[in-house]
C-alpha cells in the first residue's frame, strides 16, 4: 500500500518473488468500496462482504488463468512473473473446488496493489484480521513532484480515471 508514485511498483515484484506468494494483483475497486464505507454511502458489512466477493473471485481467476494480463512489461503480467509458464498453464485446468483446495493446502499467499491501506486499515480490519500490509511512504514532496510530472493534476481532463475523488 501507498499513494501513487511512492514505490510499490518496485516493492511489488520482490514481495511476489518469494515462496507461494502469487503475482501481484492490482485491484482498484477495493479502495472504492473502503471509501464508500468510510464516507457511509454503503454500509461496513455491505463493504465486507463485496470485498470478500471480490477478492475471492479475483484471485479464483488467477488461479484459474481467467483474465490473464500478456501485456509485455506490464506489471501485472504473466510475463514479469516469478511463475511464467505456470501462469499459461493455468488456462487448460480444470476449473472447480480442487484449485482451491490445493492452494489452500498450500498455504498460498495472494498480493494485492492498494493505494490507501494505511488510512482504511481499520475498515480492512473489519473485513478480515489477518491482512499483512507493506506500506511505502515517500517525501510528501518527491510525490508531488511525480504527480505533477505524470498529470495526476488534471483529473477532470482525463478520459480514464482511476483515482478516488473525495
Amino acid at each position: 500500500t501507498g499513494a501513487y508514485c511512492a514505490g510499490k511498483s518496485m516493492v511489488s515484484p520482490i514481495v511476489s518473488s518469494l515462496k507461494k506468494i502469487e503475482h501481484v494483483r492490482k485491484l482498484i475497486t477495493v479502495d472504492q468500496i473502503l471509501h464508500l464505507s468510510r464516507i457511509n454511502k454503503i454500509k461496513k458489512n455491505v463493504a465486507g462482504f463485496l470485498i470478500r466477493h471480490f477478492l475471492d473471485k479475483n484471485f479464483y481467476e488467477q488461479l484459474i488463468g481467467r483474465n490473464t494480463n500478456f501485456r509485455l512489461g506490464d506489471e501485472t503480467s504473466i510475463f514479469t512473473a516469478k511463475n511464467t509458464l505456470e501462469m499459461i498453464s493455468r488456462s487448460f485446468i480444470k476449473r472447480g473446488e480442487h484449485v482451491i483446495k490445493k492452494h489452500v493446502n498450500d498455504k498460498t499467499i495472494f498480493c494485492m496493489d492498494t493505494h490507501d491501506g494505511i488510512l482504511l486499515h481499520k475498515y480492512w480490519e473489519e473485513v478480515n484480521k489477518n491482512f499483512k500490509f507493506i506500506n511505502i511512504f515517500r517525501n510528501p514532496i518527491d510525490s508531488a513532484v511525480s504527480w505533477h510530472k505524470w498529470g495526476k493534476g488534471n483529473h477532470d481532463k482525463i478520459l480514464f480515471n482511476e483515482v478516488v475523488m473525495l
